[in-house]
């Protein structure tokens, strides 16, 4: 099915804290793709997979918080 995300994890330590942090790793294929390509062609070409990301995860996180 082409509807999947596919997201890795792993651990990392930062060197200056020693806090133990996990890092993850989205895989950009299938819809996901299509839909990234989409909203990087309406930014007008100016943003990355890994900005548009980011802005949807930071949309979608201030959302969730008046949601609750």
């Amino acid at each position: 099915m082409d509807n999947k995300i596919h997201i890795m994890s792993e651990k990392f330590i930062n060197e200056k804290t020693g806090e133990n942090i996990t890092g993850i790793t989205i895989m950009i294929d299938g819809k996901l793709k299509q839909l990234l390509d989409i909203l990087i062609d309406k930014n007008g070409g100016n943003k990355d997979y890994t900005e548009i990301i980011h802005d949807v995860l930071i949309a979608g996180i201030d959302n969730y918080i008046k949601n609750i």
